[in-house]
């Protein structure tokens, strides 16, 4: 596979600057060097590189376009970001992933049965490439009877890649035995037990993410994937599906295609100032990561009571993990709330690719429907807002919509009451202006339930010669929904800043910005020249 070197300049950026855009490999396993090609134009060759993690290291090397990363082996497990710039201009932040079991980079021409790349050793993690308009990429691997295979793809969710892929099982003979488009929003993942030994393949093709008038398989150079294949266990979920941020949580992993997992116990995670997922991995027991969010409201479990009763009266806030194990259950939990109370009731399952297909819905002592909610935004998790009418106590009913259950179909609801808020976005993540004139940073305000108080919005990390004076959001008017900073340096510059919000007498007090398109990503490129 080879990536073009005649790519377009990103939009915004200076034909004088870098124009890299996607990787290759997506990322690399822990305790791993690899090599990485870049795509796009350097016209300045090395580029100087910004990684957020020390312990991946970047070196640029002759060849224009390459790299050689190490990452460490206590680097972080998931997304990271990187950078490359010169003294002109810097790209967008990129994305490159860490991952927990040996990986390899796929081998052409595997566009068919017969020419299927081998994969000898499990667990392993291929890095791929849909690089052309109606490529298939297939792999091969042996499978002895009723031995279970995951295979896990990659490419939107964390490489960002434009690409609705497909999964297939195949079978020695040819025949397609198991087929899978999204478990993970866009990003498919099977399980699959082979009935008889033999050498099975696993077909990766896809569409674009956003459709377009054609209908045959897509490519591009772009479209990077990372396909894990492993026969010796997969995390899938975990019994609580978050883990604290105020004390240790005891999780029992769930995995499938494996041993049982004993349960382990997570130390308070440190809150950091962009909310990113722990990465829960059990080592020597499944080939994943399962990203938990993190919380600062007690955590619990399905309360055990017969199947037609509710829960003991629960006190609120909360965030409930349970089960529904059988086709037709509806959990039930009780809670109390005062005439006029707004609380919120938030259901996960489909963003760690639960199957349960989740309704929430609201009735009084008698039963009676006071409120319901199916999906929410297109999704299949749903959060439901409700005003109490009068004081009380209430019952949450929580089941699936098509009623279907099992051992899989875990979920978590939040319950809490509704705090109006603010979050602070950009458009873009890097910026490019000239010494002594105002570079102007525009940052969307985005008031939620209600808030109504103003936001002095400021620039973090700015050295002495770079000065940006606060801007404040009123609660009406123009900069209710946007303000623009005004930032000026009196000599070049290339580096990084964070942007905040500060809201007197709330906590927490500052509200960190993030990337528009990219929630994880904090850190906000400034060019000066």
């Amino acid at each position: 596979m080879c990536f073009g070197c005649s790519l377009q300049a990103l939009a915004g950026l200076s034909a004088d600057g870098p124009s890299l855009r996607r990787l290759f490999p997506g990322g690399a396993a822990r305790g791993q060097t690899v090599e990485v090609t870049a795509a796009g134009e350097a016209p300045q060759w090395p580029v100087s590189i910004w990684s957020d993690d020390p312990a991946i290291r970047w070196e640029a090397l002759a060849d224009k376009g390459k790299f050689r990363v190490t990452v460490d082996p206590g680097a972080g497990l998931g997304v990271h970001h990187v950078r490359f710039y010169d003294k002109q201009n810097a790209t967008d932040a990129l994305r490159f992933v860490v991952g927990p079991v040996a990986e390899c980079n796929e081998q052409e021409p595997n566009d068919s049965l017969s020419k299927a790349q081998v994969v000898a050793t499990l667990p392993q993690t291929i890095n791929g490439v849909l690089e052309k308009r109606g490529e298939v990429d297939t792999f091969a691997v042996d499978l002895a009877a009723n031995q279970t295979l995951v295979a896990a793809l990659d490419a939107t969710r964390s490489l960002r890649s434009p690409v609705d892929a497909t999964l297939q099982i195949v079978s020695p003979r040819g025949i397609v035995l198991a087929q899978n488009l999204d478990t993970l929003e866009l990003d498919p993942r099977i399980v699959f037990t082979a009935k008889s030994a033999g050498k099975y393949s696993i077909r990766v093709f896809g569409f674009p993410e956003t459709p377009d008038s054609t209908i045959s398989f897509g490519g591009g150079d772009t479209w990077v994937y990372r396909l894990t294949l492993t026969n010796s266990g997969w995390l899938a979920a975990a019994q609580p599906l978050a883990v604290s941020g105020i004390e240790a949580t005891t999780v029992q992993p769930l995995v499938v295609g494996g041993q049982t997992a004993q349960p382990v116990t997570v130390p308070a995670v440190a809150i950091s100032d962009i909310p990113k997922p722990f990465p829960l991995h059990i080592a020597n027991v499944a080939a994943s990561v399962l990203p938990l969010d993190v919380l600062t409201i007690p955590l619990q479990g399905e309360p055990r009571v017969a199947a037609d009763q509710a829960s003991p009266v629960l006190n609120l806030p909360v965030s409930m993990t349970g089960c529904l194990d059988q086709a037709q259950q509806v959990d039930r939990y009780r809670f109390s709330a005062k005439k006029g109370d707004k609380l919120r009731f938030a259901l996960h399952a489909r963003q760690f690719g639960l199957p349960i297909d989740g309704v929430l819905r609201i009735v009084d002592a008698d039963g009676k429907q006071l409120a319901r909610e199916d999906d929410t935004q297109k999704t299949a998790d749903c959060t439901l807002n409700w005003t109490a009418p009068s004081e009380g106590t209430f019952v949450l009913e929580v089941s699936d919509a098509f009623g279907k259950g099992g051992a899989e179909w875990l979920y978590r609801v939040d319950m809490q009451a509704v705090q109006s808020d603010v979050r602070l976005t950009v458009k873009s993540d890097h910026f490019q202006g000239k010494v002594n004139q105002p570079l102007e940073v525009v940052v969307a305000i985005d008031r939620r339930d209600g808030f109504a108080e103003p936001v002095s919005v400021s620039v973090a990390g700015m050295p002495a010669a770079l000065k940006a004076d606060a801007v404040v959001s009123q609660k009406e008017g123009d900069s209710a929904k946007e303000v623009k900073l005004q930032i000026v340096a009196t000599e070049s510059f290339s580096g990084p800043i964070r942007i905040f919000g500060e809201v007197n007498g709330q906590a927490p007090g500052k509200r960190w910005a993030t990337a528009a398109g990219d929630p994880l990503l904090g850190d906000f490129w400034l060019t000066f020249q």
